[in-house]
């Protein structure tokens, strides 16, 4: 799942992970407190093993358009509703319509 990551949080977790650095190096590395470090790896790891990342994964090449796009930003890369939508131009509005819709289709599976 690695490769369907924000390229930052994909050296982290290959850092961590493939490399055998120490939290506490992978920390000094990037200049941050351990603690902040191991929340932040936490965090992503968590985002991967969702099953919201699993969905979106294995359907993101039959989505088109906005709903990709989105999809791609909020729950692979772990961007916040607003992030995603300065970064992609559009309204908070239609990328917390997609998100919903997102979700609700998840919520259908489980």
């Amino acid at each position: 799942r690695a490769p369907l990551l924000a390229p930052e949080e994909r050296q982290l977790l290959e850092a961590v992970y493939a490399e055998g650095l120490t939290m506490s190096r992978v920390a000094d590395l990037a200049g941050v407190n351990r603690r902040v470090m191991s929340r932040r790896i936490g965090r992503i790891v968590s985002r991967c093993l969702s099953p919201e990342f699993t969905f979106v994964a294995s359907r993101l090449s039959r989505w088109r358009g906005t709903r990709r796009a989105v999809g791609r930003a909020c729950v692979l890369h772990g961007l916040s509703q607003r992030e995603a939508a300065e970064r992609l131009g559009l309204s908070l509005h239609v990328v917390r319509r997609h998100c919903h819709a997102i979700r609700g289709m998840v919520e259908e599976l489980t």
